[in-house]
């Protein structure tokens, strides 16, 4: 077994948690109490927890603080932790770069929790086991999609139902159009508007609350066929069937790839989507932790009928 346990070495230890999802309620403070204890080991230690989920990436701060270090302290071993290995990335290549990243920049991988535990050895039999749990890491994140949807069908049928509670309700929404027919003014009908439900239960509804939910309702009326096609796609993915793309030509949608290459020809980690702001801001966030590398290279594509087109990047 080349993946050891730490021992009392002289040093400074960097840490850096993650929520899975802080928007269900989950938090990291399990992880926060393992990487303080580490404090234990004779390492000079700290730890954080890392940007919020719209930053780029649950590394970003934590590794740079930890580059920060070992460039100021050469002769000083530092050591990155992180609580487990999905932790790092989002896919098996993206974990993989990252730590051969890091081993690159005389930076020592430790992982607290999960296969496998310890300090990660870039040497063969090291980097072998670490591939195959990335690639089970990976795995099992794919699975967490599909995991969410049967829970929430479970609970549907349970009469139970999700999201966070509308803050403009149909009532509310009825008031509304009822008083504009008499000529009131949003902002004069808002402090008559107390919202029933959500964190803002008892307080009077914002104007912008007022008018998305006057332009969504407006959307639903002029778009009658894309909300009933929306309502046919969840169907189908209910039932694991996932729909086909609507388009007037049935062609391939346009995709946009954000691409990351820590030297010119090596292995790449790529997001893919259809939508240009997620991969937009993923290469936003790389460019930012590393783009003043000159070895990196780091670009933004766009992919249409079957053509690829330099959006950005070098």
């Amino acid at each position: 077994m080349t993946i050891t346990r730490t021992g009392a070495e002289a040093g400074v230890r960097d840490g850096t948690t993650r929520a899975p999802c802080s928007a269900l309620g989950q938090d990291d403070d399990s992880q926060l109490d393992a990487l303080r204890a580490t404090a234990s080991r004779g390492t000079r230690s700290s730890a954080r927890r890392s940007a919020p989920a719209s930053a780029e990436g649950p590394v970003r701060g934590g590794a740079r603080t930890a580059r920060e270090v070992k460039a100021h302290a050469p002769h000083c071993r530092v050591i990155f932790t992180v609580y487990e290995m999905k932790r790092l990335g989002r896919d098996a290549a993206e974990l993989t770069v990252l730590a051969d990243h890091l081993t690159a920049h005389g930076l020592v991988l430790e992982m607290l929790a999960g296969p496998p535990p310890g300090i990660y050895d870039p040497t063969g039999p090291g980097k072998l086991l670490f591939a195959f749990f990335a690639a089970m890491a990976e795995t099992e994140r794919e699975n967490i999609p599909e995991s969410t949807l049967e829970g929430l069908d479970t609970a549907a049928r349970k009469g139970k139902h999700g999201g966070r509670p509308p803050v403009i309700t149909a009532d509310m929404l009825h008031t509304v159009f009822r008083c504009r027919a008499g000529g009131e003014s949003v902002e004069q009908i808002q402090p008559d508007l107390i919202t029933p439900t959500s964190k803002r239960k008892g307080h009077n509804s914002s104007v912008t609350s007022i008018y998305r939910a006057l332009a969504e309702h407006a959307k639903r009326e002029a778009y009658p066929e894309a909300v009933e096609a929306a309502h046919a796609d969840f169907a189908a993915l209910k039932a694991r069937d996932v729909p086909a793309p609507r388009t007037a030509d049935q062609s391939e949608p346009t995709r946009y790839l954000a691409v990351l290459r820590f030297e010119e020809g090596g292995p790449a980690v790529i997001g893919e989507w259809t939508d240009d702001a997620p991969a937009l801001r993923t290469y936003r966030g790389w460019v930012g932790l590393y783009g003043s590398q000159d070895s990196v290279v780091i670009r933004l594509i766009e992919v249409s009928d079957g053509r690829e087109h330099v959006l950005r990047g070098r």
